[in-house]
Formats: structure tokens, C-alpha cells, sequence
């Protein structure tokens, strides 16, 4: 059990949020205690989940590729609850767009979303979080290792990873208390094969090969990682399925 009383009634984003890790994420950090605001494109996926959370869940339309759509959201929050303590990156996707074959507008769209949006969250989430913060981003494997097929995808998480790095030094050079933390999951049965490979048969194939991580296991290292003392920043959380061979 994650001891997050210090975070009670704090408020968390989480980006992409419709289904999968970030639902999940939303779910966790709101039966912590938190108010949580999350935000996808599929509004109606969103309003479900809000609708289902009920209080201290907000959920916000936004287009992460579309930097005026984010400051809209993180101005609204900032007008309703006072702004962000918690960021949770999770918005990524994936496409099978090698780099010697695949189209320029799936490789624009993972650099927009995966590294881009990050960036510009990061830089807002961080005008609100004053000396006490967490800035967690929901990274992958394919950031510490470059899997057949998947260099572009991979490229934008092996970014992630230096962001990450590139962060926390940036607040170690200013004496800022606020932490940054990224998980890495291997496979995650989630939308994410489906939509990466366009094919709900192969994506079937691929969570069929050995029990895959659940969504409620990444957010689980969620929690672990806000619950930690204030002493302590857990840098680089890696999860793998026990029988996922690479």
C-alpha cells in the first residue's frame, strides 16, 4: 500500500488519458486522494471516465499536437484549481513507419505527441509547481534498446530518456525540490499494438506469447514513485512481463 498523504488534494495531470495506462493512472490517482485533470482527443471516452470518477475528476478536450490547445488546458486548470503539482506524460503512440519506408506525416505525428507535447507539459506544469512538484513521463523499453522496425518510435523514447536526465539536472542547478521520474514498461496490453501495427489480429498475436504487463501495473509504479519521501527520487523505473525475452 502507496502512503500518498502528502499529495491529498494536490492536483495531477495526466495526458492521454481515453483508455489504457492513463485511464488507469487517472483511476489510482484519484482514489489517492488527488484531484486529478486528464485530457485526450476521444472527449467522449473522457467524459465516461469523469463521469464515473465524479468528484475531483476533471476531464479536458485537448489536441497535444496543437500547442494552443495545451495552454488553454493548463490555463483552465490554473483557473479552476490553481494549477498542477503532479504531471503525468503519458500521451505517446506508435506507428510501423521504418525509417528507410515509412511517411513523413506518421513520423511528424510520434514527434509531436511522444517528444514535442512532452515538452511543451513539462515547461508549463513546471510555472505551477513552485519548489514542490513531481513530473513523471510514461516512457518504454524501446527508449533503452531499439527494436526491429521501430527506429523512429524508438528515437522519440530514447529522447524521452534524455529529457528526463536533461530535467533533472536543470532543477539540480536551480536548488528546485520538484522531481522527475520516467517509467519504461515493456509490453502493456493496452490499444497501443493495434494502433502501431493497424491490425487487431496481429495485435492479438503479439499479447498472446506470454502473460503481458496490465495497465494498473504501470500506474502502480506511479504511485510507487509519488509515495517516495521527499529525499528520495526514484530517476528510471524499468518493468518488463517476467517472460517478455528482450
Amino acid at each position: 500500500m502507496h502512503d500518498l498523504s502528502s499529495w491529498t488534494d494536490s492536483v495531477a495531470l495526466v495526458t492521454g488519458a481515453s483508455a489504457g495506462i492513463g485511464a488507469s493512472c487517472v483511476r489510482k490517482l484519484h482514489a489517492a486522494g488527488l484531484r486529478v485533470a486528464f485530457c485526450a482527443r476521444r472527449v467522449d471516452r473522457i467524459e465516461a471516465l469523469a463521469a464515473e470518477l465524479g468528484e475531483r475528476a476533471w476531464a479536458i478536450p485537448c489536441d497535444l499536437r496543437d500547442e494552443a490547445s495545451i495552454d488553454n488546458m493548463f490555463n483552465a486548470i490554473r483557473d479552476r484549481w490553481g494549477g498542477v503539482s503532479v504531471l503525468v506524460n503519458n500521451a505517446g503512440l506508435g506507428h510501423a513507419a521504418p525509417l528507410g519506408t515509412g511517411a513523413t506525416e506518421l513520423w511528424r505525428e510520434m514527434l509531436e505527441v511522444n517528444v514535442l507535447a512532452l515538452c511543451i507539459c513539462t515547461r508549463e506544469a513546471l510555472k505551477d509547481m513552485g519548489d514542490r512538484g513531481h513530473v513523471i513521463h510514461i516512457s518504454s523499453m524501446a527508449g533503452h534498446r531499439v527494436p526491429g522496425g521501430s527506429g523512429v518510435y524508438s528515437a522519440t523514447k530514447h529522447a524521452v530518456k534524455a529529457l528526463t536526465e536533461g530535467l533533472r539536472l536543470e532543477l539540480r542547478e536551480t536548488g528546485s525540490s520538484v522531481r522527475v521520474s520516467a517509467i519504461s514498461p515493456g509490453y502493456v496490453e493496452t490499444e497501443f499494438a493495434a494502433q502501431y501495427s493497424k491490425s487487431e489480429e496481429q495485435a492479438a498475436q503479439t499479447y498472446a506469447r506470454f502473460p503481458c504487463l496490465q495497465p494498473e501495473d504501470v500506474a502502480e509504479g506511479l504511485l510507487y514513485l509519488l509515495a517516495q519521501p521527499a529525499h528520495v527520487q526514484v530517476h528510471d523505473l524499468l518493468m518488463r512481463p517476467t517472460h517478455q525475452p528482450t
